[in-house]
């Protein structure tokens, strides 16, 4: 058997960054203790069939959906009673009442420079901590529910 000039891809090739600042001047920092990182693409479908079909089905893409689903291991700072800040604007922005406040800028790419899978949008935030006994982890869901296009960016990592 040759050898193979494959390389396997690892999941923890994804860095997802949000921008704390505005969006002119952005300030992105990165997402700490992320333990699993799932991007997700949804293309909407129609019907879309006619007398000609002949009663063949036929579908229209009319748009589409996108987020990350996160799980991330909850961070203080290294005084221990300070939360890691892009957490804590997760968390906060999840706690909001409206869009305006409840909306974070993000981006996501490889961080070891690949092209392909680098994008930037805005998404809503779910934030569920998964509690557990008394010596587990504090482990938060996160998900990020796209608003609006995601749009493809040049690998800031490249």
């Amino acid at each position: 058997m040759a050898a193979t000039d494959d390389v396997t891809a690892l999941a923890r090739r994804y860095r997802l960054q949000l921008n704390m600042a505005t969006p002119g001047s952005p300030d992105w920092d990165t997402l700490i203790g992320v333990e699993e990182f799932k991007p997700t693409y949804s293309a909407r479908r129609e019907d879309d069939e006619t007398y000609e079909d002949e009663g063949a089905m036929r579908r229209a893409v009319t748009g589409y959906s996108w987020g990350i689903e996160l799980k991330i291991i909850h961070r203080t700072g290294s005084d221990g009673i300070t939360w890691n800040p892009v957490q804590e604007a997760l968390r906060a922005a999840a706690e909001a009442n409206d869009t305006q406040d409840g909306e974070v800028h993000i981006r996501w790419y490889d961080r070891n420079g690949l092209d392909g899978a680098n994008y930037e949008g805005y998404a809503l935030v779910d934030w569920s901590p998964e509690g557990g006994n008394p010596g587990a982890r504090d482990v938060v869901a996160v998900v990020l529910h796209g608003q609006g296009a995601r749009t493809s960016i040049t690998n800031p990592g490249a």
